[in-house]
């Protein structure tokens, strides 16, 4: 997820101004350049890397194993706190 001057910049829709006026700031400013991708990089590999996505996911498999039945919205409640959204699938009402 981009979050605006901390690992990217926003601009709104279809604003040709603003999209222009942030590839300038990206061009002019290579310490702001640096800092945008250093951030985007670690939030990336925090989210996304294999290995601590797969030690979340088989943590929360083991909470859900050894703990009482959970209903689909506390599952889908539990995989958004453990930053695994999409994870977890409901099974299709009958």
């Amino acid at each position: 997820m981009v979050d605006h001057e901390r690992n990217g910049l926003l601009v709104p829709v279809g604003d040709i101004d603003a999209l222009v006026d942030a590839m300038r700031r990206l061009i002019e400013d290579p310490d702001l350049r640096l800092r945008l991708g250093r951030a985007a990089r670690e939030d990336h590999a925090r989210a996304y890397d294999i290995r601590g996505y797969a030690a979340r996911l088989v943590k929360l498999w083991r909470e859900v194993a050894t703990n009482r039945k959970w209903s689909p919205s506390e599952s889908q409640g539990i995989a958004r706190y453990r930053g695994l959204e999409g994870t977890v699938q409901t099974a299709p009402k009958a």
